[in-house]
């Protein structure tokens, strides 16, 4: 068995790097959402 101490430590690291992972998609997907509106606009 894995000791509760170890998982909590666990879990809580993963997710902190879910919520990273999030923010960078969500700024990922604005940055591509801007560029789409702009050649749509262009066009």
């Amino acid at each position: 068995m894995i000791p509760v101490s170890q998982l909590w430590t666990v879990t809580c690291q993963s997710e902190r790097d879910r919520r990273r992972a999030e923010e960078r998609l969500g700024r990922l997907v604005a940055r591509w959402t801007r560029r789409l509106r702009r050649s749509r606009v262009s066009r």
